[in-house]
């Protein structure tokens, strides 16, 4: 009985791990969506590839549409289908809409055609 109790904490400690994880996932933490509908030859992977902020960010989109939408785990979808996909907003959108500016005068003068 001891051995059981004690396998079970154990898997249990290793599922809060596993399942924290998927937090680092940016697309699972997004509050906007797109609203998609998937085209005759269409697969998650591909729609995830399409929208990924970044090519190397696919994986991590293609994981969240899974789970947003709450597909099976091999992303099997149907044509004519919507799904929803998070995206990312971009950088100054997520610093409550500021812009970094840098202030460069003599750049700036040239720009707006200011002579001395």
């Amino acid at each position: 009985m001891k051995y059981i109790r004690f396998f079970s904490c154990i898997g249990f400690l290793v599922w809060m791990i596993i399942s924290s994880l998927h937090l680092m996932n940016p697309y699972l933490r997004s509050s906007e969506f797109i609203e998609v509908s998937v085209a005759h030859g269409d697969s998650v992977w591909m729609i995830a590839r399409k929208y990924a902020s970044k090519e190397g960010m696919a994986q991590e989109l293609e994981e969240a549409i899974i789970e947003v939408n709450r597909l099976p785990p091999d992303g099997a979808v149907h044509a004519g289908r919507s799904l929803l996909i998070p995206t990312l907003a971009p950088a100054n959108e997520r610093r409550g809409g500021a812009v970094d500016k840098a202030l460069d005068t003599p750049a700036l003068a040239s720009y707006n055609d200011v002579t001395d």
